[in-house]
């Protein structure tokens, strides 16, 4: 796996919004113009982005046989990327159809956009493909399953995909939940009147788990954000009883809250989707992340994937740059699109009701603060060498957690501009929506203290980690899911000794002064965290 490919996999973007400033007016040249279409100005509608996104889908899928030669790395025996555009993109027409085709310019797409995908849906290679290897029939025949819900129907490839449904040899293929539960999912698009059940699934998805992002690859993420689009049927039906909701909505709010300072738009979209998906309230995570994506959407004129480098693309000869730009780019503009789509058809059009955010159980709180006084405790009493009191304990905790006087936003965004000068990879382009979000200064501090927490977490930055609990705790900002899990991920790291940090697992390094010291200001934190107002109150 190369360093591009292991950097995707991390969720960590190559370029910004500002990485792309220079060169923006090129991209989009490249991405719109080469498909007959010029950019509209900032501040699309709704239907505006909906009928971008259609429209250079359609033209671009005509480019296909050209962008192939491009694509000679990427093409499998079974499923290349052509293959999977195809599918994604007929997936995009079933939910503009769904949400928004009876809006006159988005009909005339769709319908044109789906005969153009049907020769390709139900090609004699397809069809071969199939008939060959019937375990490759889910990727390959999604698209003939979304372009039969739209209407527009292809008899004979019909009765060959549902044959193979119904055959052995199908479940030849060792499938993860979420996939699972696309095939499900695609066999009642075959059968309409046919609910298809996922109770059997849903217990071994990530999306019925406590997931946090401290702990997700971006592969994790993308499950967690799939399964709310099979179970759902992309909005069309209620999810099942058995689905917890409250326990995803958690996962997808403090998810967003990290990706808010990555600038993945793809899952910035996907969890946005998520949450629309399953009727959940916004957050004013979410808020944010659907103001970057319009932000960015409508500064460059077009959604990059984390995995478009720009040196890369200006090093290219011309003709060859609409397929390297098409295939970075079309996946983050079609999840935005359907996004458009969904927001179209909701009250979310309008300015969205925002929850306020996720807290403790007094239970829990109880117990995190109980967790955090005896983690301060057994790190003093390493770095002193002898036991201390309980009233001494107490005192010290006081003294750490107690108001500096800095409000909760100025704070925060002191620490993000700290952080973005320890990693090259932070983005700022949340900074530029904050004011037009409609949210409190408290709102906003929280959901990017939250984000700031995961990234700090998944670098082993535990110095800013700790900066930014102690920060929670001063400025009375809530003690959410995601502070609970930045505080017990850095308890993971206290040592049988006491010590605080991997870096002193080394035998020789113990009895250090640095040890000592690093302790000290680590374990501060999660005394100052125990002083919390809401935690003291549930205790």
């Amino acid at each position: 796996m190369g360093e591009r490919e292991r950097m995707n996999l991390l969720g960590l973007a190559e370029t910004s919004v500002e990485g792309f400033t220079d060169d923006a007016s090129a991209v989009a040249e490249v991405w719109c113009r080469s498909a007959g279409w010029t950019s509209r100005p900032a501040e699309r509608t709704l239907e505006g982005r909906v009928v971008e996104v259609l429209h250079l889908a359609d033209e671009h899928l005509s480019r296909l046989d050209e962008y192939r030669d491009y694509w000679a790395d990427s093409q499998d025996a079974y499923i290349s990327l052509a293959d999977k555009i195809i599918g994604e993109t007929a997936l995009l027409a079933l939910v503009a159809d769904r949400y928004a085709g009876q809006r006159p310019q988005v009909r005339m797409l769709v319908d044109r956009l789906a005969r153009s995908l049907d020769p390709l849906v139900r090609s004699i290679r397809n069809e071969a493909l199939i008939r060959r290897y019937p375990n490759s029939a889910l990727t390959l025949a999604c698209g003939h399953a979304a372009l039969t819900a739209i209407g527009v129907v292809g008899p004979e490839f019909d009765r060959l995909v549902k044959s193979i449904l119904a055959c052995d040899p199908l479940d030849c293929s060792e499938r993860i939940p979420f996939r699972a539960m696309e095939r499900r999912w695609m066999t009642g698009l075959l059968y309409p009147g046919m609910e298809p059940s996922f109770d059997d699934l849903l217990p071994m998805s990530i999306a019925t788990r406590p997931a946090h992002p401290i702990h997700m690859l971006s592969t994790d993420v993308y499950a967690l954000t799939h399964v709310p689009m099979f179970v759902t049927d992309f909005g069309a039906t209620p999810a099942p009883a058995a689905f917890p909701h409250a326990l995803c909505r958690d996962s997808l709010d403090a998810t967003a809250a990290w990706v808010l300072h990555t600038d993945n738009f793809d899952l910035m979209g996907e969890l946005v989707l998520a949450r629309e998906l399953l009727g959940a309230p916004w957050t004013p995570s979410h808020l944010l992340a659907w103001k970057t994506l319009e932000h960015a959407w409508d500064k460059l004129g077009f959604l990059a994937s984390p995995s478009f480098a720009i040196k890369e693309f200006t090093e290219l000869p011309v003709e060859e740059r609409a397929s390297y730009a098409f295939r970075h780019i079309y996946h983050t503009t079609y999840v935005a699109g359907m996004l458009s789509a969904v927001m179209l058809s909701s009250a979310s059009a309008a300015q969205p009701q925002v929850a306020g955010p996720c807290r403790l159980t007094a239970a829990e709180s109880s117990a995190l603060r109980q967790e955090c006084r005896d983690a301060f405790t057994a790190a003093i009493e390493f770095c002193t060498g002898t036991p201390i009191a309980h009233d001494d304990i107490a005192h010290l905790s006081a003294v750490a957690g107690q108001s500096t006087g800095e409000p909760p936003l100025p704070a925060i965004r002191r620490l993000m501009s700290i952080w973005g000068q320890r990693d090259s990879k932070a983005t700022g382009t949340v900074t530029h929506v904050l004011d037009k979000a409609g949210l409190t200064d408290a709102a906003v501090a929280s959901s990017l203290a939250d984000g700031l927490l995961t990234c700090a977490a998944r670098s082993y930055d535990l110095a800013m980690l700790a900066d930014l609990l102690r920060v929670v705790t001063s400025t009375g900002l809530p003690v959410t899911p995601t502070v609970a899990a930045a505080a017990r991920f850095l308890m993971r790291q206290q040592l049988p000794s006491g010590a605080i940090g991997c870096w002193f697992l080394a035998p020789q390094s113990g009895a250090s002064a640095t040890t000592a010291r690093v302790t000290t200001v680590l374990a501060s934190a999660l005394g100052a965290l125990s002083t919390h107002p809401g935690l003291r109150e549930c205790s």
